[in-house]
């Protein structure tokens, strides 16, 4: 027998209001197919966009340096394959401290999608997974550059 997968997105009450954390496991979520993973319930344009090919998915935050940087560094120009920049939001009631960070990501040819607002979102970005056929062969947050090499 098989046996049941292990959670991939975990939901529990935060201090933030009454909104829910989701959190990302996404070691969990390589070789899997990524309709296991949950993603598709907070973004289900997703099932369409990740089904066929190689695609690849970035988590980001406006504010992330990091973020700015693996933009600026791999997709500011043609692209190997289609990505899409997954903004994440901050969380509900949550003190923005200033940032020198431009509000957009240099991506031009991203598809661009948001994590609904009103939730707090575990990754820590820039998270990227790299998706084939609709199975995650890669999926990493800090180190996230080694997903985008073929």
């Amino acid at each position: 027998s098989v046996a049941p997968p292990t959670a991939m997105l975990v939901k529990a009450p935060t201090r933030f209001d009454t909104a829910p954390i989701v959190n990302f496991e996404l070691a969990a979520w390589e070789r899997r197919p990524l309709r296991d993973s949950g993603i598709f319930e907070h973004l289900p344009e997703l099932e369409a966009m990740t089904r066929t090919g190689t695609v690849l998915l970035v988590f980001y935050s406006a504010r992330c340096g990091h973020c700015h940087d693996l933009f600026r560094d791999h997709f500011a120009g043609a692209l190997p394959y289609p990505v899409i920049a997954v903004e994440i939001p901050p969380a509900p009631g949550a003190t923005l401290a200033e940032t020198d960070q431009p509000e957009e990501i240099d991506c031009p040819q991203c598809q661009r999608l948001s994590l609904p607002t009103g939730k707090l979102w575990g990754v820590v970005p820039p998270a990227v997974v790299r998706v084939e056929n609709g199975i995650v062969t890669c999926a990493r947050e800090g180190d996230s550059a080694v997903c985008i090499r073929p």
